[in-house]
């Protein structure tokens, strides 16, 4: 699985004991885990002991086909409502990504700015650093370069897809700094250390 489950699981813990997060399982065999600006949905005969077991270490027991829990530090389980993949639809409609290597960082946060048809965008680096395509064993199809779609930042291969939603800049500075490299003259040069895919 193209998961960095370290990275995966500090993400976890965040949204945790923050805003929560749902972890369920589709009738159709299908993970999704959703929290506070990203979704991982996974087919349930792709995902691995290490993915699954960081999940269930953090979150509590798995949901059964159809369950769908939010998981709340101070809370008791709730079950919620079926979610349904969405990640692949946004796919067909997406355009390409480029991250760059410039950082913003804001409230203790650092951010990458990406290049995407509508100009530059923030995403998390915490989130963005779960998506490690090396993990991926030698039969996996890799992962595909990142797109974009309305405010999604999206990597994915056949059984998994994974969404970052972008962040607005809080302060005006990062605003100009994003207008300003978003115009027309900004030079984008993709790096071969950074590229997702």
């Amino acid at each position: 699985m193209f998961i960095d489950c370290s990275k995966f699981e500090k993400v976890l813990k965040a949204d945790y004991k923050s805003w929560g997060v749902k972890f369920g399982l589709t009738k159709k065999g299908m993970y999704i885990l959703h929290g506070t600006g990203w979704i991982i949905e996974a087919n349930a005969s792709y995902v691995n002991k290490e993915f699954l077991g960081t999940a269930i270490k953090v979150l509590g027991p798995a949901p059964k086909p159809g369950e769908f829990i939010k998981y709340q530090k101070g809370s008791s389980p709730q079950h919620e409502m079926e979610l349904e993949p969405m990640l692949w639809d946004m796919v067909e409609e997406s355009d390409p990504a480029y991250i760059s290597l410039i950082k913003i960082i804001q409230n203790d946060n650092v951010y990458s700015v990406t290049k995407t048809p509508k100009g530059a965008r923030l995403i998390n680096d915490k989130r963005l650093a779960m998506i490690a395509p090396c993990k991926c064993t030698e039969d996996e199809i890799p992962p595909c370069a990142p797109v974009v779609h309305d405010a999604w930042l999206i990597t994915y291969n056949d059984d998994m897809a994974i969404g970052i939603c972008f962040t607005d800049p809080d302060y005006k500075p990062e605003l100009e700094v994003l207008r300003l490299l978003s115009g027309v003259d900004f030079f984008w040069q993709e790096s071969e250390a950074y590229r997702l895919g």
